[in-house]
């Protein structure tokens, strides 16, 4: 990782309020996944088009995220179904700030990403009368009785905004689950998402083509949860999580 540490120096910074400009709640995504070797070499090709998000000189964020769904996983069966109106619920933490958000994440029919949040004072996951409404807001097709903590997700983010305000980058790596009772890590791969308002061609899109790293839809919630629970239904992802497994031993 020294390769990216002294490259994230090389991006012109910008301002979390400047950043906020282009805060794309509204948008369509795109991931790609590679091994953070091949990550290095794409982000050295990004600097010039794009600014880094820094706050208090920092530029690699932490994260922590927990995610919620029913005994039965409603949302990641959901997901693994296919289905087009989907919903995640979660809380996340960015830790070097100590701000706190609980959000409804929802994916349309159209393809479209809708992100509903709210800031809240504290890490705790219990569901308040706020989250309750917010919950009844935005998501028909749960009984909020049945929901509860499932599991907790770790990471580094480091966030990219193109200099023609058009789009955001997020990436991932250092991918650490937790359930309570099992653990599982994947140290070897880099996430990355583009957040456009709608799908345009990019200077990283187009890196992307070159470096031959394919789009990939992955959930690092539904990763979760297939790596930590048995007796998840698997089947459709089950060639998605092979690739990820072999990218993830690649040059270990």
């Amino acid at each position: 990782m020294s390769n990216i540490q002294d490259t994230l120096q090389n991006f012109q910074a910008i301002t979390l309020e400047k950043m906020n400009d282009v805060k794309l709640l509204d948008r369509v995504d795109r991931k790609f996944i590679c091994s953070v070797e091949k990550f290095e070499s794409v982000f050295e090709k990004l600097t010039e088009f794009y600014y880094i998000l820094e706050i208090n000189g920092i530029r690699n964020f932490q994260y922590s995220t927990v995610y919620f769904d029913t005994d039965n996983f409603l949302f990641y069966t959901q997901h693994h179904n296919g289905k087009r109106n989907r919903n995640k619920i979660r809380q996340r933490s960015y830790v070097e700030t100590g701000v706190h958000f609980f959000e409804i994440k929802h994916k349309s029919n159209k393809g479209r990403t809708t992100k509903y949040r709210m800031q809240v004072r504290n890490p705790a996951t219990t569901l308040t009368d706020r989250k309750v409404d917010l919950i009844k807001k935005h998501v028909i097709d749960v009984d909020i009785e049945r929901l509860f903590p499932k599991i907790t997700i770790k990471f580094k983010r480091i966030t990219l905004v193109s200099k023609l305000f058009n789009e955001r980058i997020t990436i991932d790596t250092e991918l650490n689950y937790d359930n309570g009772l099992k653990t599982a890590s994947y140290p070897n791969i880099a996430i990355f998402e583009l957040k456009q308002s709608c799908r345009i061609s990019s200077h990283a899109s187009n890196t992307m083509r070159e470096e031959r790293i394919r789009k990939k839809s992955i959930s690092k919630y539904c990763l979760g949860i297939a790596s930590l629970y048995e007796g998840v239904k698997l089947n459709n992802f089950k060639t998605k999580f092979n690739s990820i497994k072999k990218i993830s031993n690649e040059n270990i």
